[in-house]
């Protein structure tokens, strides 16, 4: 009798163990909590929304969302470059109004840390110098006999090319050219009006010359 008594003990703290407290780190890479019971096979009535299914530089912030309609009480997220492969992407910095906890070590990962029902969680994902593409993978648990495993997102994918910071260099250089280049044109004029007056000049003295000579004939 008191066997039976220790076993249900027993299956009650392991069960309480599986959500209350969040998943074990053994349950990292199959992210199947320890609750003795499958998961659903049916279509989970919770998403994983994005705020953005893109990325292109180091320490951009992505935020993710978990909703549906129903509540949940526990969960295990991950950001995975393949959704049934234990590789972690970036890290998940924690939401600041329900407690969670890493359990996966060096991977990237975040588990609650207590059973209060939860409507909404929101989380964000940072990158890293990666250029991988990945998925936010999330095991959902509304009660401890009810959880979905590896619920996944829309890609999230690397975006080469992104503008990471800018320059101002290009700017200045057409600025002094542009100037450069109008000053050169603007001493043409001048050069011409120059040499249009010396000859004007030329001819005057000419003709002022053969008038004198004319007179002068005359006089004799």
């Amino acid at each position: 009798m008191m066997s039976y008594f220790l076993a249900g003990l027993l299956s009650l703290c392991v069960g309480v163990h599986g959500y209350s407290s969040g998943a074990p780190g053994g349950q990292c890479n199959q992210m199947v909590p320890g609750h003795r019971v499958d998961p659903q096979s049916a279509t989970s009535p919770y998403s994983i929304t994005l705020s953005a299914e893109e990325y292109s530089c180091p320490d951009e912030e992505i935020t993710v969302t978990i909703n549906g309609s129903s509540s949940f009480k526990g969960f295990l997220c991950e950001p995975r470059s393949n959704p049934n492969a234990y590789t972690t992407v970036g890290t998940l910095v924690a939401p600041g109004d329900i407690p969670t906890v890493n359990k996966c070590g060096t991977n990237a990962a975040l588990t609650h840390t207590e059973a209060s029902d939860k409507t909404a969680l929101s989380f964000v994902w940072k990158s890293s110098a990666t250029t991988e593409n990945l998925y936010i993978v999330c095991t959902i648990v509304k009660v401890k006999e009810t959880f979905w495993v590896k619920e996944t997102s829309n890609m999230i994918a690397y975006k080469s090319g992104g503008k990471c910071g800018g320059s101002s260099s290009g700017t200045g250089t057409g600025s002094g050219n542009g100037t450069d280049t109008g000053s050169g044109r603007g001493s043409g004029p001048d050069s011409g009006s120059e040499s249009s007056s010396s000859g004007s000049k030329k001819w005057m003295y000419i003709l002022y010359s053969l008038i004198f000579a004319y007179n002068l004939t005359n006089k004799s």
